[in-house]
């Protein structure tokens, strides 16, 4: 079986207007939350996680690149 990997990508979504993004984390770390900006409200507001999306192994290099995970 293959070696799990150190990061997850994940979703997470706004809980007012459910716009979602992808953040990228360690998968020892707590699940992710934060204030960022909805462009559907217009505000900033809560996005939690809602679900794993896939593994580092598994992204294209400009992502590696920009999350700086090579």
């Amino acid at each position: 079986m293959a070696k799990k990997t150190k990061y997850l990508v994940v979703r997470l979504v706004s809980v007012i207007s459910n716009t979602a993004k992808v953040w990228v984390r360690m998968r020892e770390s707590p699940e992710s939350k934060g204030i960022f900006y909805d462009p559907a409200v217009g505000k900033e507001v809560l996005y939690v996680e809602k679900e794993h999306i896939k593994g580092r192994e598994s992204l294209p290099l400009r992502v590696k690149e920009r999350f700086g995970l090579e």
